[in-house]
């Protein structure tokens, strides 16, 4: 009998380690419990993968002086860059690094891609913004024509940092794509920014050590809608954004209270754990959870704090919506 424990209770305790998930952080492996399968489905119809990234509908936040402003013209897309910001890491990127020679990033930085505006599918995802930008509380959604052509811009593939697929997400050659350059809508761009972590702020991107300053490079995603003539419509302040709105609340709302079943102190992000997801597909509640969102930063931890925030906001914004406007 001693024998047969020898061997049974180990397989045991094996057994029980694989019924949990694990992830790999600065300090070590964490153990994750499973998590509600039916919350997992819906974050994973929300979610962006490297390789699966071909959506028609997304989603802008703005300000009231904007809205103001299409409600004169209802043209979406008018500035090639910000006022104050100037141009945008995506527009950085294809002219004046590596990729500027590459025959895609020439034929992106084309004046008839110039004007444009950056969106997300998930309007909670980029509600909060990113470290010192407030994108406003005023909803707008995209809608691309049928025919529309969308591409991927990686910037961390070196070697293949381009490519394009239809809106079913069949793939579609580099040299089609371009000889009908007219049908490119959109650019799934998976970026890159330098900013300065330091004492006072340890949280996203640290390691969770002290350190006086450190300037690191820390990964985003955005898609960027570029062109004009391939929006089927656009809209503002109608029911069915409301409605979509407030599903987004009620999913919260579960992954707020799914929070409980993350045991991982998820109080900053840490590179080991965005290097481990890599936004691929896995069945991993925490894993679905940051597929969903646009910016890795500390305004988006899955624990209850942050996402009673999004809530919160989603709410106020539902409230601040305005009369209709549509156009195309």
């Amino acid at each position: 009998m001693k024998a047969i424990r020898k061997y049974i209770l180990p397989g045991l305790v094996l057994l029980a380690l694989l019924a949990v998930h694990t992830i790999p952080t600065a300090q070590g492996v964490q153990v994750l419990p499973q998590s509600d399968s039916l919350l997992n489905k819906e974050l994973e119809q929300k979610a962006i993968y490297t390789n699966s990234f071909a959506r028609n509908t997304f989603y802008t936040w703005t300000t009231l002086e904007q809205i103001s402003q299409l409600r004169g013209n209802k043209v979406l897309l008018t500035k090639s860059k910000s006022d104050t910001k100037g141009f945008a890491e995506f527009d950085l990127a294809l002219r004046d690094s590596i990729f500027k020679d590459n025959p895609v990033a020439k034929v992106l930085c084309e004046d008839e891609f110039a004007k444009k505006r950056f969106a997300w599918p998930n309007p909670w995802a980029t509600l909060m913004g990113w470290e010192g930008e407030v994108y406003g509380n005023q909803l707008i959604k995209i809608v691309l024509k049928e025919d529309a052509i969308i591409g991927k811009f990686d910037e961390t593939d070196k070697q293949n940092p381009f490519a394009f697929s239809d809106l079913k997400g069949n793939k579609i050659e580099i040299k089609d794509a371009l000889a009908h350059k007219e049908k490119i809508a959109a650019i799934y761009h998976i970026g890159k920014a330098q900013t300065i972590r330091s004492e006072k702020f340890v949280g996203t991107y640290s390691d969770g050590k002290q350190v006086k300053a450190v300037n690191t490079t820390v990964p985003f995603r955005e898609y960027v809608i570029l062109n004009n003539a391939m929006i089927k419509y656009w809209a503002y302040g109608t029911d069915d954004i409301t409605v979509e709105m407030n599903e987004e609340i009620a999913l919260l709302n579960k992954v707020y209270d799914n929070c409980k079943n993350v045991n991982e102190g998820s109080q900053f992000y840490n590179l080991a754990r965005i290097q481990y997801y890599n936004w691929q597909h896995s069945d991993d509640f925490v894993a679905d959870y940051f597929n969903c969102i646009c910016f890795e930063n500390d305004f988006y931890l899955l624990n209850k704090k942050r996402i009673g925030a999004i809530i919160s906001n989603m709410k106020k914004c539902v409230k601040a919506q305005a009369q209709p406007i549509t156009g195309n």
